[in-house]
């Protein structure tokens, strides 16, 4: 990324970028990470993502103070394991019965979504990160959306 396009996405509170496949996505937000200041909260939806971009900004000298890498899933999971009754989280279902999968997801990110309502909780976000890059946000479900929506109150949300 060149100075202008960090000037350029810097200058909304909410940015979104638009890029096709092999564009170099991961190199732009391992960029922008480097050039901004603060800690950034970085979401995508694998695994695998999360090497992935774990990987560029070893490989582009990045400090690991300047970001945190984790699924959707699993953010949204430490909050509602550590705040079960905020969450309001059925904790018998379980993901890896096929019969609870879809219900699980679910409640997982409505849950992250009433955690995400109290000052208190976007208060800690506020304090621990300066912004958040959604990686791969075409593949998003509404309500994961809805989680990112109630950081946008305390964080400037790029996609």
């Amino acid at each position: 990324m060149n100075p202008d396009e960090i000037s350029q996405i810097l200058s909304n509170h909410c940015s979104l970028v638009i890029a096709p496949a092999g564009h170099g996505k991961t190199e732009m937000i391992s960029e922008f990470t480097k050039h901004v200041e603060g800690t950034q909260l970085i979401l995508t939806h694998t695994n695998a993502g999360v090497e992935a971009l774990i990987k560029r900004m070893r490989k582009n000298n990045i400090p690991s103070s300047k970001y945190r890498v984790f699924t959707i899933a699993g953010f949204c999971l430490l909050w509602c394991k550590s705040f079960p009754r905020t969450s309001a989280i059925d904790q018998n279902l379980d993901p890896l019965r096929k019969e609870d999968t879809k219900q699980y997801y679910a409640q997982l990110y409505k849950g992250a979504e009433l955690i995400f309502q109290h000052l208190w909780a976007l208060d800690v976000i506020r304090r621990s990160f300066s912004g958040l890059i959604v990686d791969e946000y075409q593949d998003c479900l509404v309500e994961q959306h809805k989680v990112f929506f109630g950081f946008s109150k305390v964080l400037p949300v790029r996609a």
